[in-house]
């Protein structure tokens, strides 16, 4: 039950005014309410904009900073050798250098192949300063190493004479230059002994030893020689002394009165032998290095091999000139006839020069048949040979022994019977590198003769020994028809194949 109240209330619709002014003030609040929401349902549309503004371009439009700033070092940096200096050698230059100009060169169109060797035997010539005509050496040489004449005569391979890393010889052409000159314009090219005062000379010779590692020495050896050489039509270059020996102890050079060690010999020759190989084959002509292989460098050798179009071996297979008793034998002797073989699988070649103890016109039967086996057990399609008394070179030395009419290898070396053999389209050279064994060896009957008309069934191989053979036929005269004959026509010859 609801308390009374003291007063009488009036009503109306059931409700009091207080109640109904509040119900009217809720009532005008939903129309004003009610008005608004309408309005912003009937409010025209704005569209949306159809081009969107581009951004600049970063690049197009670069900032420009408002000041360029600048680094000022608070203190000068210097340097204090910590190694005392023993020996600065003071040079006062009375010319002033001047670079020659680079000569305009056309690169020659492919380098020069070398005369093919695949049949018979193919003689190189290692100077010919005595030869006055060059058609001389037609039908007797196929290259020269170091020759006088560029390009003559037509046929043979002739390279221009460089030693390697030192000024050239004037007595071989070219400008030269003798160590006061050196002194005086470029004290900082000579090489010098460890003892820092001693010129690095090589091979008792007074050429200066240049620094083979300073860009400016490899030009100036470009500039007054091997390009003047490539004018003059020399197809390549012949590059003397190539070896890992380091024959002038070279260490070091002076530079601006500071010694500068060399660090490692072989390394500094290989890229230069790097250097030069690319740059001349740019210019489409070949290189030819004096190198011979060395067992005790095996793997320089084998990049150094890389380097070279000719390796022309001074040592050869008689060591250099040595008696018998010092030639190469066993393990020596098979990784040195390896090496030559792999110069043929690189498409390389290579000439050997067999230098003897005694003049050429006192070598033995035996001495030559040794070379001359030695040579066809490896032969290749670019593979020369000359045999030389010791330095004996510039004149043309044939033996009839050249002229044997041997054909063409069949198949590479193999051993039998104790020594190598390798067979040939009309003859058999055969081998026995060993220092003390002695093989009898015994050969298909009626088949073989040697090269001075007799015919061999057996025979016995002495150490260090070889043999040419070439097929049974009548008459011999024919190995002693010339100087030299490697170009007598097959077709005259009986040809017995082995089978």
């Amino acid at each position: 039950m609801l308390p009374s109240s003291n007063g009488a209330s009036k009503r109306l619709l059931g409700m009091t005014y207080l109640q109904l002014s509040i119900l009217a003030a809720l009532g005008l609040l939903f129309c004003l309410l009610l008005f608004g929401f309408i309005g912003l349902v009937d409010r025209p549309k704005t569209p949306l904009p159809t081009l969107i503004p581009t951004l600049p371009n970063p690049s197009a439009t670069p900032l420009t900073p408002t000041s360029t700033p600048t680094l000022t070092p608070t203190s000068t940096p210097t340097f204090t050798p910590t190694a005392t200096q023993t020996f600065t050698p003071t040079f006062t230059p009375t010319t002033t250098p001047t670079r020659t100009p680079s000569p305009t060169l056309t690169p020659r169109t492919g380098i020069a192949e070398p005369p093919d060797t695949t049949e018979n035997i193919h003689v190189a010539l290692i100077f010919n300063g005595s030869v006055t005509k060059p058609a001389d050496e037609l039908g007797k040489v196929d290259l020269v190493w170091g020759s006088n004449f560029p390009n003559q005569p037509v046929g043979v391979l002739n390279y221009y004479y460089y030693p390697f890393d030192r000024d050239r010889d004037p007595g071989t052409g070219g400008k030269h230059h003798d160590i006061a000159w050196f002194l005086a314009n470029h004290p900082d090219w000579i090489e010098y002994t460890c003892d820092k005062e001693t010129v690095a000379y090589e091979y008792g010779d007074s050429l200066v030893p240049l620094d083979i590692t300073n860009p400016a020495v490899i030009d100036y050896m470009m500039q007054t020689y091997i390009l003047p050489a490539i004018q003059k039509g020399y197809p390549g270059i012949a590059f003397d002394n190539v070896d890992f020996g380091n024959n002038g102890y070279r260490c070091g050079v002076w530079k601006n009165g500071i010694w500068v060690k060399q660090k490692d010999y072989l390394t500094d020759l290989l890229m230069w032998a790097y250097k030069m190989y690319y740059a001349l084959h740019d210019l489409n002509i070949s290189v030819a290095m004096n190198f011979s292989y060395d067992p005790y460098h095996l793997a320089e050798s084998n990049e150094l091999y890389h380097y070279m179009d000719i390796a022309v071996d001074e040592a050869g297979f008689t060591n250099r000139g040595k008696s018998t008793e010092e030639y190469y034998s066993g393990i020596v002797w098979l990784s040195y006839i390896h090496a030559l073989q792999s110069l043929d699988t690189m498409g390389k070649g290579f000439v050997s020069i067999n230098e003897m103890p005694e003049a050429f016109a006192k070598v033995s039967q035996a001495e030559k048949q040794w070379a001359l086996a030695n040579y066809l057990l490896v032969k290749g399609k670019y593979s020369y040979i000359a045999i030389t008394g010791i330095q004996q070179y510039n004149t043309i030395l044939i033996t009839p022994e050249y002229s044997a009419p041997i054909g063409h290898a069949l198949n590479p070396m193999y051993l039998s019977q104790g020594v190598f053999m390798r067979d040939f389209s009309n003859g058999k050279a055969i081998v026995n590198p060993s220092s003390t064994d002695t093989f009898n060896i015994i050969l298909p009957s009626g088949e073989y003769q040697d090269l001075y008309g007799n015919n061999v069934d057996t025979l016995t191989l002495n150490t260090h020994s070889g043999i040419v053979l070439v097929g049974k036929t009548e008459p011999t005269s024919y190995l002693f028809s010339g100087p030299n004959s490697n170009y007598l026509s097959l077709s005259l010859i009986q040809i017995s194949r082995i089978p």
